[in-house]
């Protein structure tokens, strides 16, 4: 089974607001969702800021423990996209957001 996911989150919690700020904390936020863990639950996560709105869209293989949100999120949908994806076959269409980085020795180390 595959999981789509909508949070809506209300950037005004300092919480959300950390866990927007520190991907770290965003990933415990987002572990935190699941009764498994991250990795056993095959999750991946992205935020989406769209008319003044900020939501959370996670792809999952088990659904999101709803008693589990915290203060500033709310739960606005989910759906199982199993049948949909064997449709599909091979064809994925996405989008990826990345922070590339490079790591630079100091001189003399």
């Amino acid at each position: 089974m595959m999981y789509l996911t909508r949070i809506d989150l209300r950037p005004q919690v300092r919480a959300i607001q950390r866990a927007m700020g520190d991907c770290q904390q965003m990933r415990r936020l987002v572990s935190g969702l699941f009764q498994s863990g991250r990795k056993e639950s095959e999750i991946l996560y992205r935020l989406r800021a769209d008319r003044g709105m900020t939501a959370q869209y996670l792809y999952s293989t088990t659904p999101v423990d709803q008693s589990a949100l915290t203060a500033g999120m709310a739960f606005a949908g989910e759906r199982d996209l199993t049948d949909w994806l064997k449709e599909l076959g091979q064809i994925w269409r996405g989008d990826l957001l990345t922070a590339p980085t490079k790591k630079v020795a100091a001189e003399g180390h």
